[in-house]
């Protein structure tokens, strides 16, 4: 699905925002005085409350945390202060090593732009250029940076600007629009790449700083935490697992790093939620242990090799309860599920040890595995459970995607004990044609209208 850019020229524009918690407040907020430690710390988030947008070219220079003493020890404001003193002094420092992998990203597309349909206009007035702003990170020293599909998708140009203020002409090596993940390389063998961390491992609760290039202010650091982990079934994406986070994201964030306290990379920040185009405090990123595999394989061969079963999916439903699990609602013909005996109607409830909670899961876990696997299917078939093993072919590319069942329409699934026919239209575990493909990926090439939508 192609998705428009955020464009200077244009009001579509969105805010987000994020805020971070990590393992530093547990070893360094604690108290020394006669104050509760449960008191000290609401005080000194009080405190920090107040820095909001935390500029990153913020002088790292600072006075050491304040020690002021008195006849009873430490003074319970000083501690407060101190408590704020070295949380803001870790977003100094994360700024300071974070800053030069993080480049700002500048598009122009030229008319005919991408997806456009043709228009007529009067003699001698043409289009004028579109331009885009997001963000990056790099990724190696020999210049390769990777950033959110949506961003440089159908870019004529694409200029990568570094903080020392060198701009280099970038080319695309790569594009996911599976993911909204992409992969750009500049001439260039002395950049600084950025530390990747462990998504996994973070938790929500825990402190995370958003830098980017937002509204083209470019180097601006925000801080929130994250707020949530596994998000999907947001319409952003096929593969979805997005970190959720208060730190503020904003039009032109798109593409640039998500860091834990150690400045580490746990996620490219993507999308923003919002019912007015406004900041909801709601923001997604792409979680660092996703990107990093699908980056590689951009590197390696330009594009993503995925599992494929040749199957529908919808939602579990059971009047108006949703049901753990995703039920079949076609099997094409001659495909690795057909072959595996698996039928519409059909509830896979895992796939090896995996449980599949909805219909995302299932996308997910059948998209991460490479073409040529096995894979064992744990299903419910008419109350009784069942087990198939499929062997898995490879996901068509979006050029060569046909589609693969004889009716117009899919075949009825077979209503199973435990869960009525649902009559809702499919979520399709992609595969060649399927409809909701077809809705992924709007035909005039306009950005997305759902709840939650993309942030250039």
């Amino acid at each position: 699905m192609h998705i428009a850019k955020d464009h200077v020229r244009t009001h579509n524009q969105h805010r987000t925002v994020t805020r971070a918690t990590s393992s530093f407040d547990r070893r360094s907020i604690h108290s020394k005085g006669r104050r509760s430690p449960s008191l000290a710390l609401l005080a000194a988030l009080g405190a920090i409350a107040a820095l909001g947008t935390v500029p990153a070219f913020t002088s790292t220079a600072g006075a050491a945390p304040l020690e002021a003493t008195g006849a009873d020890g430490p003074s319970p404001a000083r501690d407060e202060i101190r408590y704020a003193r070295n949380l803001s002094h870790a977003f100094r420092q994360v700024a300071k090593e974070l800053a030069p992998s993080v480049v700002a990203v500048t598009t122009v597309d030229r008319p005919p732009y991408e997806g456009q349909r043709p228009i007529m206009l009067p003699p001698g007035v043409t289009q004028p250029d579109r331009y885009g702003k997001g963000s990056g990170v790099i990724l190696t020293s020999d210049g390769f940076i990777v950033t959110n599909c949506h961003v440089v998708r159908g870019a004529d140009a694409i200029t990568i600007k570094l903080t020392d203020q060198r701009e280099l002409t970038a080319t695309i090596i790569g594009l996911d629009p599976d993911t909204d993940l992409a992969v750009l390389k500049v001439e260039a063998t002395d950049l600084v790449p950025a530390r990747f961390g462990d998504s996994e491992g973070i938790e929500p609760g825990e402190w995370v700083l958003a830098l980017g290039n937002p509204f083209g202010l470019e180097q601006t650091l925000t801080a929130g935490i994250i707020s949530a982990k596994g998000r999907s079934g947001m319409g952003l994406a096929t593969y979805e697992n997005f970190l959720q986070t208060d730190a503020a994201i904003n039009p032109g964030n798109s593409g640039g790093p998500l860091v834990d306290l150690d400045g580490r990379v746990i996620g490219i920040n993507t999308a923003i939620s919002s019912t007015d185009g406004g900041n909801h405090g709601i923001g997604f990123a792409i979680p660092s242990a996703m990107a990093q595999g699908i980056v590689n394989e951009l590197i390696e061969r330009g594009h993503i090799l995925r599992g494929w079963l040749g199957v529908g999916v919808e939602p579990v439903l059971q009047g108006d309860r949703v049901l753990p699990g995703a039920i079949l609602s076609y099997v094409a013909p001659d495909t690795p599920a057909s072959r595996a005996g698996l039928r519409t109607g059909d509830i896979v409830l895992k796939l090896d040890d995996h449980a599949v909670g909805t219909p995302s899961d299932f996308i997910r876990v059948i998209g991460e595995r490479a073409p040529q696997s096995e894979v064992i299917v744990t299903a419910l078939r008419r109350g009784r459970s069942i087990q198939a093993t499929a062997v898995l072919g490879e996901r068509p590319t979006p050029a060569h995607r046909v589609l693969a069942i004889a009716p117009s329409q899919p075949p009825a699934p077979e209503p199973p004990a435990s869960a009525p026919d649902t009559g809702a239209p499919p979520t399709a575990e992609p595969s060649p044609g399927a409809p909701s493909e077809d809705a992924r990926a709007p035909r005039d090439g306009s950005r997305r209208r759902e709840r939650a939508q993309p942030v250039d």
